[in-house]
Formats: structure tokens, sequence, C-alpha cells
């Protein structure tokens, strides 16, 4: 006999599912992590938190933490695009920041 992980979840509830104080229960545990480099990654990601957060499979701090997380990185993301974007319109105008300074 296979036990489920909705049924694991039923037999130790939701509270004493935490694993090692990371605010995750079996259901969340049995999908494939994703690794976040992209936007369209930590968007994934995003979706899949807010499901588990529906589902009551996730803690809420847990949620928020990883929120949190992904929303620095995606601003990160975004000021390292600006950052690329400036410099190769700089070396296209041969424009040196050396001699500027």
């Amino acid at each position: 006999m296979t036990t489920r992980p909705d049924d694991l979840l039923e037999v130790i509830g939701p509270k004493t599912a935490e694993c090692n104080g990371l605010g995750l229960v079996p259901p969340l545990m049995g999908l494939r992590p994703i690794r976040v480099s992209c936007a369209r990654d930590a968007k994934r990601l995003m979706a899949r938190i807010i499901l588990a957060l529906q589902k009551q499979t996730i803690a809420s701090q847990t949620a928020r933490d990883l929120c949190y997380l992904l929303i620095q990185f995606t601003a990160l993301l975004k000021e390292t695009e600006l950052e690329t974007r400036v410099l190769r319109l700089e070396q296209e105008a041969g424009y040196d920041a050396a001699k500027a300074a």
C-alpha cells in the first residue's frame, strides 16, 4: 500500500508536518525544485508559492520569505540588464568613462 502525500498530511496535520523549520509539508516537497536564473523562472516559482499557500501546503512566513527573495532577485536582474545596456551603448558611441572622470 502506497501513501499519497494528501493522506500523509491528514495523518500528521499541517502544523506537525513542517520540515526543519522551513514550513514545507510533504505535498510541496514532492515537487521538483525550480532553479531561478531568469525572470521567467521567478514567475514560475512565484506561481507555485501562491498555489501552495492557497492549498495550505506551505507556511505563510516561508511564502513571505521566498517572495521577498524573488522580488530582490528580479530587481537585481533589472538593474544588471540596464547596466549592460548602458555599457553597450557607451561602447557603440565610443565613450570612455575613465577619461570622463
